[in-house]
């Protein structure tokens, strides 16, 4: 346990330290057992606090990546209030059918439920013209979208004064609608998507959610997940100019299983 290290590592400081005062000081040994209740009691303070800072898990951390000028911000919170252009991944169809097809729990659901009213129609109206621009492949899907696309294909969709970088995550089973993908799609589509905010995005500000946290049954844990998300944004930091600011906003329901201070420290200068 990280607190039960931080304590132990602490009281040996403070032993050591009382050893060292004892073999300097004349009397200082007469001094601690005179005073010792007050002794004990500030041994005890501190092992305490030291405990309580060490196990307590912030709800952001931020650190700049390093050889770039990008900031990366790491917290809890919603997507949809940064003020931010967002990456929001979806299927390869692009589906826009809420309920079976598209879960309304999902950041794709929330997407199309706050942006196009929940309406399929709607969304396929803007997304269609931006998909023409891209080569997919036919498919026998009756009743719904029936061209597949490949895995990284990247649209920029206006949202009001914003955009949305909206990215092909996930393959879908055909009859049973279930979305899922693998490490190496993760990859792919969260890179293409990047490498789109590169060419697109102008220096605005870039929020994303917990890719592949989701329906897509990437079967990652979520401290795991955040860490190669993590590695994702700066490898490709490193490769291209991306915004300044990067946030990643996590869902409340992963707190007890990230530790953030962990993933900061691994790159903070």
């Amino acid at each position: 346990m990280p607190g039960l290290r931080a304590v132990l590592g602490s009281l040996g400081a403070i032993w050591l330290l009382t050893e060292i005062a004892d073999f300097l000081f004349e009397g200082a040994q007469d001094w601690f057992r005179a005073q010792t209740a007050l002794y004990i009691g500030s041994i005890s303070t501190v092992a305490l606090l030291t405990f309580l800072v060490r196990v307590y898990e912030p709800r952001s951390v931020q650190f700049a990546i390093p050889t770039t000028n990008t900031h990366l911000n790491i917290k809890y919170g919603n997507l949809f209030d940064e003020q931010a252009d967002l990456i929001v991944a979806v299927n390869e169809f692009f589906d826009g059918d809420i309920g079976q097809v598209v879960s309304p729990d999902s950041v794709h659901g929330q997407f199309i439920a706050r942006y196009f009213q929940s309406h399929a129609p709607t969304f396929r109206a803007v997304v269609d013209p931006l998909l023409a621009l891209h080569l997919g492949e036919d498919v026998t899907r009756p009743n719904l979208p029936a061209t597949k696309y490949p895995i990284g294909t990247t649209l920029m969709v206006p949202i009001g004064a914003q955009h949305a970088f909206v990215v092909a995550l996930a393959t879908t089973d055909i009859q049973t609608h279930r979305a899922s993908t693998t490490v190496a799609n993760f990859w792919l589509a969260v890179t293409n998507a990047l490498e789109s905010v590169y060419h697109l995005n102008n220096g605005r500000p870039l929020a994303l959610p917990l890719i592949g946290n989701g329906r897509s049954s990437l079967n990652l844990e979520p401290q795991h997940l955040l860490r190669l998300l993590v590695l994702a944004i700066i490898d490709t930091a490193r490769k291209m100019q991306l915004p300044e600011k990067i946030t990643i906003t996590l869902p409340e329901a992963c707190f007890d299983k990230l530790d953030l201070r962990e993933i900061a420290g691994t790159w903070r200068k």
